[in-house]
């Protein structure tokens, strides 16, 4: 993708181009339970667990967003998209991931 800022120098206007390629495409963001639903069905339980734990607010605002989550034998990877997300949920809901997955280990990577 290439943006480039177009400044009008007799106003104080500025318009932001952006050219996307043909082959990209834009798709509605889905929340993590429905994703998970159909390619992880095993994770529905925990998922069930944790909304409990931390709560609907909570689980909405924090964890639906997560950009990826997968459970590898007792630990459970996570990924969000962006540092300050990462240290959230390090920060708050470590001890609830772990005893709503039933993991020994929460591993929480951050995109940006």
């Amino acid at each position: 993708m290439l943006m480039h800022r177009d400044i009008q120098s007799e106003g104080s206007e500025e318009n932001l181009v952006v050219m996307i390629s043909p082959g990209l495409h834009m798709e509605i963001f889905t929340p993590l339970s429905a994703r998970l639903a159909s390619a992880q069905p095993e994770l529905q339980p925990g998922m069930a667990a944790l909304k409990e734990l931390v709560g609907k607010e909570d689980f909405g605002k924090y964890i639906e967003t997560l950009v990826g989550m997968r459970r590898d034998g007792e630990a459970l990877r996570i990924i969000t998209d962006k540092e300050l997300h990462r240290s959230l949920l390090e920060r708050n809901f470590i001890a609830s991931l772990k005893q709503a997955f039933g993991v020994s280990e929460v591993r929480i990577i951050s995109l940006a």
